[in-house]
């Protein structure tokens, strides 16, 4: 499975991949950085459950994610997609949707996904990191491990040089605060 570990600043993956009971590879990388184009902005994209459908399932939403198209799911697959782009007052907005629910759902914060979730969320709750959080949750729970990514996501989304306003109030509180 995955653990995925969410702050105002950071998102970080652990890079095990599972298949039923066997670990397959550490260095998976489940955190996808898109650069702006033409016809989109920049955002990251990153993927918890079946690995194996990550390229189906990122295509599917960068097709429209049209919920009466969700990718066909295995026997025993599933997925949560979490996007993270830039929101309508210029900073990034969080969201996701998955299998179960394929409709744009936004996030509060912190947030974890996958199978250390709950390890990763009681870290994040007592200060930790995005990335120790990962590894906190990698430390308890058998499905999570191996090599950890972690992406800064005003780094990633382009906005480091652009000041960000806490709760819309105005007041600038620095690239780390959270929103």
């Amino acid at each position: 499975m995955t653990t995925i570990a969410i702050t105002s600043t950071h998102i970080a993956a652990d890079g095990l991949t599972t298949a039923n009971e066997e670990r397959l590879r550490a260095d998976t990388k489940k955190i996808v950085v898109r650069r702006a184009d033409v016809k989109r902005a920049a955002r990251i994209i990153a993927m918890a459950g079946s690995g194996a459908m990550r390229d189906a399932v990122v295509d599917w939403f960068e097709a429209g994610a049209d919920p009466k198209n969700v990718p066909p799911l295995g026997k025993s697959g599933t997925f949560t997609l979490i996007i993270i782009d830039v929101g309508p007052g210029g900073s990034p907005r969080m969201r996701y949707l998955s299998d179960d629910l394929p409709y744009m759902t936004e996030l509060a914060l912190p947030q974890a996904f996958g199978s250390g979730s709950c390890y990763a969320m009681g870290a994040l709750k007592h200060g930790a990191t995005a990335r120790e959080a990962v590894a906190i949750a990698a430390s308890l729970d058998v499905s999570t491990g191996g090599e950890i990514q972690e992406i800064d996501i005003h780094k990633a989304l382009g906005l480091v040089d652009k000041p960000v306003h806490a709760n819309g109030n105005g007041v600038h509180a620095g690239a780390n605060a959270p929103y």
